[in-house]
């Protein structure tokens, strides 16, 4: 049994918090790109038409404007929780290092949002630049949201993770998430083929392939060819792990990695043979984040060290033995 202090449980709840609200960051993202709003505020960051508050007079700066003041948040919570794990957990710890990581990411995410309005990378644009930066925010996401998962899981008083003679492990969990990031880069990509070059019928999406179209359209029969296959590898690993480790913890986490997969699966392709509704996009989104964080759990839970744990001013000694609920503390 893992023990908490108050002060971590306080930490792990706002954490948890910083994380949802990132995603509703993420959803917002999601809409500008659908919404052909990138531009909504001109070739201006971070002013918007080179006004802190602009007059709001087009759908698209205001989709665009909005957007840009929940990344502001999100920057602020990110920093109020990087303060808060500095002060309530000790040097060296790795909730430390999962923050840590949270505010690079969360700095670099900006930066690349930034770089696509300012390079006008957006709206309409069918650049080759545009889709590489796609790709590159897509991994930054998915950067930021595995250190927000990892900084929840640190400061709830999780075991700490081990990689020291646990290769197959890593190999296992870290083919999850480089599968999975495969996956979402090409479904990003897609995405954006979905907002350029909209379907106008399920017919047509087959013609496409034949045809001299764009590469990015093109990727809309391809992306479920590489999330099939992707998810059938994912599949083996996360039974390979639960093979390699018998909690009960990893077993849980395996079970929700393989139902998201799924039902990502199944919303991918009723995406496509919907012709990409806004609704279904961002569902499809959504569940592709979870599906990220489930795997990000999975791969915790299977490199974890019950043996000590520390969290704020307080080490807590567990019991090695499994299932064992004996455990002793000591205070600072």
């Amino acid at each position: 049994m893992v023990l908490e202090t108050q002060t971590s449980r306080r930490v792990s709840n706002f954490s948890v918090g910083v994380l949802l609200f990132n995603l509703v960051v993420i959803l917002g993202g999601a809409l500008v790109r659908a919404t052909k709003s990138g531009a909504g505020c001109g070739a201006h960051w971070p002013l918007c038409d080179g006004q802190v508050v602009p007059g709001l007079q087009t759908f698209h700066q205001m989709v665009e404007f909005s957007h840009r003041m929940l990344v502001g948040v999100g920057m602020l919570l990110v920093l109020w929780l990087y303060i808060l794990v500095r002060k309530n957990f000790p040097a060296g710890s790795q909730a430390r290092s999962a923050v840590t990581a949270t505010a690079i990411f969360t700095l670099s995410e900006a930066l690349i949002g930034a770089a696509l309005v300012l390079f006008k990378w957006v709206g309409a644009d069918q650049s080759v630049q545009r889709v590489f930066a796609v790709s590159a925010h897509l991994i930054n996401t998915f950067l930021l949201v595995a250190s927000l998962a990892l900084t929840y899981w640190f400061t709830a008083g999780k075991p700490t993770l081990v990689f020291k003679g646990q290769g197959k492990i890593v190999m296992f969990a870290l083919t999850n998430l480089f599968v999975s990031a495969i996956i979402g880069i090409s479904g990003a990509i897609t995405a954006l083929g979905d907002t350029l070059f909209p379907a106008k019928s399920t017919a047509e999406i087959g013609r496409v392939v034949a045809s001299k179209a764009h590469f990015i359209e093109k990727l809309r029969v391809v992306h479920p060819v590489i999330a099939i296959v992707g998810l059938i590898i994912i599949i083996l690993s996360i039974t390979k792990l639960m093979r390699t480790c018998h909690s009960d913890e990893v077993k849980n986490f395996a079970f929700l990695s393989g139902i998201l997969g799924v039902l990502q699966m199944g919303l991918g392709f009723f995406n496509l043979y919907s012709l990409a509704p806004l609704t279904l996009q961002l569902a499809h989104l959504l569940v592709a984040d979870v599906f990220w964080i489930s795997l990000v759990f999975l791969g915790a839970a299977s490199l974890s060290d019950h043996g000590k744990v520390e969290m704020g001013g307080d080490s807590i000694v567990l019991s090695a033995e499994p299932g064992s609920a004996v455990a002793t503390g000591t205070s600072n």
